[in-house]
């Protein structure tokens, strides 16, 4: 999260890289495990772990990897959230019938992890600074809740497509919505750019 401007050794942005196009290689070379083994009482699941974090930004389709215009450590961030979402989505859509199912999540605001590893205590002013998560920060163990959850709960048995928060589906965000908090922004369900980045991921990654 948040890390200076880079790129893997594959070439791509290394947040992009780290974050989207990695674990969408990981799908990919599952997939055929996962629907082979998936049961009408047992169907096989997906959780992607995505953020707060992707209402920052949208895909950027024209500048992925900021080679045009100055590298936002933020922005590449959020758009690398947002393709988490976008790829649940697009999983669900496209094998949910054959019993493959896909959500992603926000676990919440957690500080005591490696993450911040590359943010000072200043990298939050543009959000009015790192104190104002105060009152939604999780512990890491709070954090893993809703993975859990979204895992194990017969809730997602026959479904999926849908970003999850604080153990339960998330809302779209209001005017007033806490910085932080567990909502959606709009852009978050796009089957046009779920569908222009799957394609784009799939010839990315060599599948």
């Amino acid at each position: 999260m948040n890390t200076p401007k880079g790129k893997t050794v594959s070439g791509f942005e290394t947040q992009m890289g780290s974050n989207h196009f990695g674990h969408f290689l990981l799908f990919q070379l599952l997939k055929p495990l996962l629907l082979s083994t998936s049961t009408p009482s047992q169907t096989s699941r997906v959780i992607t772990l995505s953020s707060y974090g992707h209402t920052f930004s949208p895909i950027r389709f024209d500048d992925m990897n900021f080679e045009k215009s100055e590298y936002n450590a933020w922005a590449a961030y959020g758009q690398s959230k947002t393709a988490n979402i976008y790829m649940a989505n697009s999983i669900d859509r496209l094998y949910g019938s054959q019993g493959l199912h896909a959500v992603s999540l926000h676990p919440g605001v957690i500080f005591d992890t490696g993450l911040m590893r590359h943010s000072s205590k200043d990298a939050f002013d543009d959000f009015g600074g790192a104190d104002i998560f105060g009152k939604l920060e999780k512990s890491p163990e709070q954090g893993a809740a809703t993975t859990v959850w979204a895992a194990l709960t017969p809730h997602f048995n026959n479904k999926g497509g849908v970003y999850c928060a604080d153990c339960g589906e998330s809302v779209e965000a209001k005017e007033d919505a806490p910085v932080g908090g567990p909502e959606y922004v709009s852009h978050a369900y796009d089957e046009e750019a779920e569908d222009r980045l799957w394609e784009l991921s799939c010839k990315a990654v060599g599948v």
